[in-house]
């Protein structure tokens, strides 16, 4: 009786192929339909596959099976703020496999970046099995606001001024003044009073 076996790579991860090699005979047949010692197969689950091996007698050894385990990609993704304004960071964060390798050069599962304008970053997702997938972000890079104040700034003492500013889509939180307007002046409880000290000085008074 010929002693048949089969050697090959018997775990891939999704994707890959591998080559099984029957030894043992002079003739073979596969399951697959495949005659000849050597197949390549990639299947996309487990599968199991028999060759028969005859050697040159024409005596026939009982079949041989092998399984080939078939492992999932990582599910990899990238959690973190994606919009910031010029100067400020983020840190990215990876999810989803056992290792990690960035764009960047980096690697472990975070990375803090402050980039000057949109960039794209990727990282690449290694399993415990040694399957590998990649993800990406975009980090959207917002400009500053281009604003101008406008307003008398140089006045006497107690008497008032109105500092406009000027922009687009404008937020506007003005330092040691309640309220949160395009405009302060002085109605109520406000006046903004002279140069003092070698710079324009702001108060509230109740």
């Amino acid at each position: 009786m010929p002693n048949g076996s089969i050697s090959g790579d018997t775990e891939i991860c999704v994707g890959e192929g591998t080559t099984l090699t029957a030894s043992g005979g002079s003739s073979y047949a596969w399951s697959t339909g495949d005659s000849g010692a050597i197949i390549t197969v990639s299947p996309s689950s487990t599968t199991s596959y028999t060759v028969t091996v005859t050697n040159d007698k024409g005596c026939v050894y009982p079949p041989q099976s092998v399984t080939v385990i078939v492992n999932p990609l990582p599910n990899g993704s990238i959690s973190g703020d994606t919009e910031i304004c010029i100067g400020e960071s983020t840190t990215l964060t990876a999810n989803g496999g056992s290792s990690y390798a960035w764009s960047t050069g980096d690697s472990g599962a975070s990375i803090t970046v402050s980039p000057s304008s949109t960039t794209s970053y990727t990282v690449t997702v290694t399993s415990d099995k040694g399957c590998v997938s990649t993800t990406s972000v975009t980090v959207i890079v917002n400009p500053l606001p281009e604003i101008q104040i406008t307003g008398e700034t140089e006045i006497c003492e107690e008497s008032c001024t109105t500092l406009t500013v000027e922009g687009t889509d404008l937020i506007v939180e003005w330092s040691g003044l309640q309220g949160g307007g395009t405009t302060e002046s002085c109605p109520d409880f406000y006046f903004i009073g002279g140069i003092q000290n070698g710079g324009v000085q702001k108060f509230y008074i109740k």
